[in-house]
């Protein structure tokens, strides 16, 4: 990844930008003398001006068509991204760029992997195979990836994930700016965050169970804090109505099966105040991981397509 493809894009000032909330209050005091006016009756029994001959109604409707009028010429006479404070951000959001980088899977998780295959072929020869199987199946398989899997005892298993780790380690090297982490086992999310901290990185992790109070503080510190590098987080807790343009690059360290969560999650470095351009990244080390990330990137129903894509990935493809 180059490091000049995420470089900060400068803000802009506008020369009249600093008209903008001058205007906007004159055009504020304006219609508020116009109302008070107009329903007050002054304009119709002043005794300066004499008895009015003109109806009511009509006055009514000049003074909201000068209200109009001015509120026009005030937003025509404007660049249409001003902000109040002086500074322009453009309306466009900076380019957002999708890759791929291969990890490719440990000796020790081929191992298990191919025991999950075999479970799957014995399923489906059985006729035993529905989506109920390829879902749980599907989760094992992510699971052993990741390189921490639940045990049937509720126990994790921990397997080699040296290249995934590795891949990652290069992303924080590489990158300036935050990183969003999004991590789908709350397990791996303990895990990478203790190994990120021992390479030195500051790093918060996010699950859960983290309380309203410690999320509120990890957000602050995405947005202001710039000894701060990532946060390693389930993505189903940083979905839905937070602006994170603090960070302008996520890594999918695997991948998830809804496809809301996956633009969600994405959505939160690519916002209205984001200046630098943005990054998704998936990790991928098996074909099953490429197929989700294809159908995510096309906007597909990955549930829905579940049982015929690990059929056609793990069973016909093995």
């Amino acid at each position: 990844m180059n490091r000049a493809a995420l470089r900060k894009i400068p803000l802009r000032t506008n020369r009249f930008a600093g008209l903008a909330p001058i205007l906007h209050r004159i055009l504020f005091v304006l219609f508020l003398i116009q109302f008070a006016l107009v329903w007050s009756g002054l304009w119709l029994h002043s005794p300066l001006l004499g008895q009015a001959r003109w109806p009511e109604g009509l006055l009514v409707v000049l003074a909201t068509a000068t209200t109009v009028f001015l509120a026009m010429m005030t937003t025509a006479s404007l660049p249409s991204n001003v902000a109040a404070c002086g500074v322009e951000y453009d309306m466009e959001l900076p380019e957002t760029s999708y890759q791929t980088r291969e990890c490719p899977l440990t000796a020790e998780q081929n191992k298990a992997y191919k025991a999950l295959h075999d479970r799957a072929r014995y399923l489906y020869r059985q006729h035993q195979f529905t989506a109920a199987n390829a879902g749980v199946l599907m989760q094992k398989l992510l699971q052993v990836a990741s390189g921490w899997a639940y045990a049937t005892t509720g126990q994790t298993i921990l397997f080699d994930n040296t290249s995934r780790l590795d891949a990652l380690l290069e992303v924080l090297e590489e990158t300036d700016g935050k990183v969003l982490v999004f991590v789908q086992h709350v397990s791996a999310v303990a895990e990478l965050h203790k190994l990120l901290l021992a390479k030195g990185y500051d790093v918060e992790p996010i699950t859960g169970a983290s309380s309203l109070t410690e999320r509120d503080r990890i957000f602050t510190r995405v947005q202001q804090d710039p000894a701060l590098k990532a946060i390693v987080a389930h993505p189903g807790c940083m979905s839905h109505g937070l602006t994170l343009t603090g960070a302008n690059v996520i890594v999918w360290w695997t991948p998830t099966v809804s496809r809301e969560t996956y633009e969600q999650a994405n959505g939160r470095i690519t916002r209205p105040g984001q200046l630098s351009k943005t990054l998704v990244l998936h990790l991928c080390g098996s074909q099953i991981e490429r197929k989700v990330y294809a159908l995510l990137e096309k906007k597909g129903n990955v549930q829905a397509a579940l049982l015929s894509m690990f059929v056609d990935v793990e069973i016909n493809e093995a």
